[in-house]
């Protein structure tokens, strides 16, 4: 790689990090605590939780026998899969949980009918009598009647014959795939297309299947990139509801298009970019049980077990142009990363400088690399730029909220309107914006904060939440008002926001600040990151502001 330091980069406390693995899903074993069954009231639980603990241990198995050249043995995947065959109903699909009164439900019986075919995969031997009792009772739900207002959600119907040829009824899904591909091709979202390659990929069609192909290019148009990785959001259709709800979130989806990407072409150039979202999803979202998790662990457990990763076993060293800067043993045992920070000031400005990664490939496995060059640029003079994030600020007067100012005077009470706009939902957002020096924040929610000021701002954030149709704008102190930023901590110099999960769309943040110092003054840009993954950012240009006397 080519380190590069452009002459206006300031070094001081900027930093280049280096990081090295051998694997980028050997940690997923410690994830399966999320699916432990509860210590009491065992036949409570539900019956597609059973299901997701299934699918989970399933991969995390194979993944592991794949890297010791065992067969899979989990006495606890055996035991799951004796209670989901004793809680069959006489129709063939499962209930809710073992003491519901209600009757067999179709999408607790797609995801049981999954795990099985995922246990079947792992080794385990099942009554073919079940599984086809089963599947027909999935059949009937898919070949059902009904009328416009109760349609037939597609893409529940792509996940339920991706179940039915997963059980190994092939036979009977592979005419319904190819049906459901031609008539609702342009109906799925990208979830129920990730589903229909699946099913299609278990009824024995390759890459070169022009069903197949089509459906890969409709996933490479939904792809949404960034520093973090690919990624495919979830969306929600009309039908859906609480019994859908853990089918529609990115993870899922994402999940499912990973482990068909695999599946179809294990070269496939987007699957390692995936491969990264998820396990940056994994530890920033939260992975907590469920079918979401499952999948996301199954797909990465897939990808794992394609590339042989959890096997390695090599020596690497690292060198940034003369010195070695890092050095080691890796194993696929060990998912940690070993990183090295180097301090910037040991490289030259305007200089290419070359930075060698060396391991033993006579030796098993793979190497990830990661690299973060992190400086600081003068702000004078700067342009707005979007890396993943668009922010913007601007000044207005209190009573004419529209037009923008560039100059106030003395003791005027200023409007500051900040907007993030984000293209996909982003994870721990932090956004900066600072205020000239002649400006000084206003927080309300001091007491030495002059009451008749209070109310005059709050009669201004009221008129502003009327003439909008939907509300986008807070100030810190109404604390019933719904915001995406957590914590909105106002400073001396800037007022700081964060949000755990910022949607995506566009946001907007208000508050306000007084002109308390005559003079001409730059305006540094607002500046937007996701904390965890910098390079994810975006700032607005600079300005300057003047407070008339």
């Amino acid at each position: 790689e080519a380190i590069y330091l452009p002459d206006y980069a300031i070094r001081e406390k900027g930093t280049l990090e280096v990081s090295v693995q051998s694997t980028l899903t050997g940690i997923l074993a410690s994830d399966l605590k999320w699916f432990d069954p509860p210590i009491i009231g065992k036949e409570f639980e539900s019956s597609y939780s059973i299901a997701a603990r299934i699918i989970a241990r399933s991969g995390i198995a194979r993944a592991e026998a794949s890297a010791t050249g065992r067969k899979v043995s989990d006495p606890s995947i055996a035991g799951d899969l004796a209670t989901l065959i004793l809680r069959q109903n006489s129709d063939g699909g499962w209930r809710w949980c073992e003491l519901c009164i209600s009757s067999s439900a179709p999408w607790v019986t797609t995801w049981v009918l999954l795990a099985l075919g995922e246990a079947q995969q792992a080794g385990f031997v099942l009554d073919d009598r079940g599984i086809s009792r089963a599947s027909s009772f999935v059949t009937q739900h898919v070949g059902r009647t009904t009328d416009v207002a109760y349609p037939i959600d597609q893409n529940e119907n792509a996940l339920m014959l991706y179940a039915l040829a997963a059980a190994g009824q092939t036979g009977v899904a592979r005419p319904l795939l190819k049906a459901l591909f031609e008539q609702h091709r342009t109906t799925v979202n990208d979830q129920g297309k990730a589903w229909l390659l699946l099913g299609l990929a278990e009824v024995g069609e390759t890459k070169a299947n022009t069903a197949v192909q089509a459906l890969l290019n409709d996933l490479s148009v939904g792809l949404i990139s960034s520093a973090n990785g690919n990624h495919w959001e979830g969306e929600r259709t009309p039908r859906d509801n609480w019994r859908y709800a853990f089918t529609g979130d990115g993870i899922t989806t994402t999940s499912a298009v990973l482990q068909a990407l695999t599946r179809i072409d294990s070269n496939h150039p987007l699957i390692e970019e995936t491969v990264r979202w998820l396990m940056v999803a994994r530890g920033t979202r939260g992975w907590w049980g469920g079918t979401s998790a499952a999948q996301g662990i199954s797909a990465l457990s897939e990808f794992a077990v394609k590339t042989g990763e959890l096997a390695g076993d090599y020596h690497f060293a690292v060198d940034l142009g003369a010195k070695e800067v890092l050095a080691g043993e890796l194993t696929g045992t060990d998912p940690l990363a070993k990183a090295v920070r180097v301090p910037l000031t040991e490289i030259p400005l305007g200089k290419v400088t070359p930075l060698t990664l060396v391991r033993d490939f006579a030796e098993k496995g793979r190497m990830y690399y990661a690299l973060n060059l992190r400086y600081v640029t003068p702000a004078k003079e700067a342009e707005a730029l979007n890396r993943g994030l668009a922010v913007s600020h601007q000044f207005t007067k209190l009573d004419a909220p529209g037009t923008p100012i560039s100059s106030a005077k003395l003791g005027d009470v200023v409007r500051v309107t900040v907007t993030v706009v984000a293209p996909a939902e982003r994870d721990y957002v932090v956004v900066q914006d600072f205020l000239p020096a002649g400006l000084e924040p206003i927080d309300a929610s001091l007491k030495t904060t002059d009451p008749a000021l209070i109310l005059k701002l709050q009669a201004d954030r009221r008129k502003t939440f009327e003439t909008v149709e939907e509300p986008g704008y807070y100030a810190p102190w109404y604390w019933w008002y719904w915001s995406p930023f957590d914590q909105a901590a106002i400073r001396d110099d800037r007022v700081v926001l964060q949000a755990t999960r910022l949607p995506k769309g566009v946001h907007e943040y208000v508050y306000y600040v007084r002109a308390t110092t005559p003079g001409d003054f730059f305006v540094a840009p607002a500046v937007a990151e996701e904390s965890r993954f910098p390079e994810v950012f975006g700032r607005s240009d600079s300005a300057r502001f003047i407070v008339e006397p």
